[in-house]
């Protein structure tokens, strides 16, 4: 559990969503918001800052740059401060990634950068929509300094 990322990610609720968004003050998007946050906690992180995002293909460079950096971890055993990938046009590949802001008895609870819908950086829990969404949970290797 890493309640401290949760705090970092939790203290940017309320800023815009910008793509590419690097900036936890300024805005960001759901990669922006995860790289950020575990920057601010210590970790070496590498970014993703591709320029094609939205694309098709989008989807499996963010999955590679969270398995490069992540260990999986299944569902049922996600604690706060794990990422979760989600699918939103298809089940072809990726699209969002948040940190697990709560998970308890499988009420899971998010912080992410939505790019549609309130265009903030929010926190919400999964409802029955989000949860069939879920692509994968994992969890940063490296400790934070």
């Amino acid at each position: 559990m890493d309640k401290a990322l949760v705090d970092i990610a939790r203290g940017s609720i309320g800023v815009r969503f910008v793509p590419q968004g690097r900036d936890l003050a300024g805005g960001g998007d759901c990669v922006g918001l995860i790289t950020a946050s575990l920057l601010r906690r210590g970790h070496s992180v590498r970014d993703c800052t591709e320029t094609d995002w939205g694309t098709d293909g989008w989807g499996i460079k963010m999955l590679s740059y969270v398995e490069e950096q992540c260990t999986p971890v299944d569902i049922s055993a996600a604690e706060p401060g794990d990422i979760l990938l989600f699918w939103i046009r298809s089940k072809r590949e990726p699209r969002h990634m948040a940190i697990i802001s709560e998970a308890d008895g499988g009420a899971i609870s998010i912080v992410h950068a939505p790019g549609l819908g309130s265009g903030v950086v929010s926190e919400i829990k999964l409802d029955e929509r989000w949860l069939k969404r879920i692509h994968s949970c994992w969890r940063y290797k490296e400790e934070a300094s």
